[in-house]
């Protein structure tokens, strides 16, 4: 069962009954917090244990979830947030298992909400409650706003980000609209932000497209025409990316989202 808590351009925070999906990789950074005890996983071929566990993005990994809850966040890996997560905790790793005085923290948050929420995967949040953990949750991480992470992304990257957040259809010619947008060509367009953001442009815009499915349904819309309202060619097709980014797919999400 995944329990939303939070969505915004540059994260997206659940309540999950994670289980153990198939090995896969995508384009989100991912913290992974146990409402229970240790689990063991892999990321990038190591073998870990712990209760909590940052890792980066494109990282091949599992978890091993199946009999407890889990905060999970999926940070958008060229927001200012997703750069301060992958700067701070990751460095260059393929994953993290955070310190203990952070687990503790956490923990103690987690206290401070209702037994019956926390005890059923935070199910019994009013939206109040759940947007008041998710900026705890944040704070504790470190993260004030944003600072000098976007400040370091050239202008041109800066400038395609702002366009693709506007918009709430990605359409198949969108690198003519982008390369306008950033007045480079499509090959010096696609270099710079990959060298700057650290993922080729063609992967962010499929991981922008999942994002604006995300909230065409959310808006009311049904799978199929959230899926072409958003850019896809079919509902299968956007499944097939989400199951290719995150291990499930996207209507199965859906079906376990409350």
């Amino acid at each position: 069962m995944t329990r939303l808590i939070s969505y915004t351009y540059d994260h997206l925070s659940c309540s999950a009954g994670y289980g153990t999906p198939d090995t896969h990789s995508h384009l989100a950074l991912h913290f992974i917090f146990s409402l229970d005890t240790a689990f063991p996983g892999n990321a990038g071929g190591n073998d870990f244990e712990g209760k909590a566990v940052f890792i980066d993005s494109d990282v091949p990994h599992t978890l091993h979830l199946e009999s407890c809850d889990a905060i999970v966040v999926l940070f958008e890996p060229v927001s200012a947030l997703g750069r301060y997560v992958k700067e701070t905790f990751l460095r260059d790793k393929d994953f993290y298992l955070p310190e203990k005085e952070l687990l503790c923290r956490i923990t103690e948050l987690l206290a401070c909400y209702p037994a019956s929420c926390t005890g059923n995967g935070l199910c019994g949040l009013t939206p109040e409650q759940a947007f008041a953990f998710d900026r705890e949750l944040l704070e504790l991480l470190g993260w004030h706003g944003p600072g000098r992470a976007d400040a370091l992304l050239d202008e041109r990257v800066l400038s395609v980000k702002a366009r693709l957040s506007e918009m709430d259809t990605i359409p198949a010619d969108i690198m003519k609209e982008l390369c306008d947008t950033a007045r480079l060509s499509q090959s010096r367009l696609s270099h710079l932000f990959s060298s700057q953001a650290g993922i080729p442009l063609h992967r962010y815009l499929a991981f922008m497209k999942i994002q604006k499915a995300f909230l065409h349904v959310r808006r009311g819309k049904n799978l199929t025409q959230a899926a072409l309202d958003a850019g896809f060619d079919s509902p299968s097709h956007l499944a097939s990316t989400f199951k290719r980014m995150f291990g499930i797919s996207f209507s199965q999400f859906l079906k376990n989202a409350e």
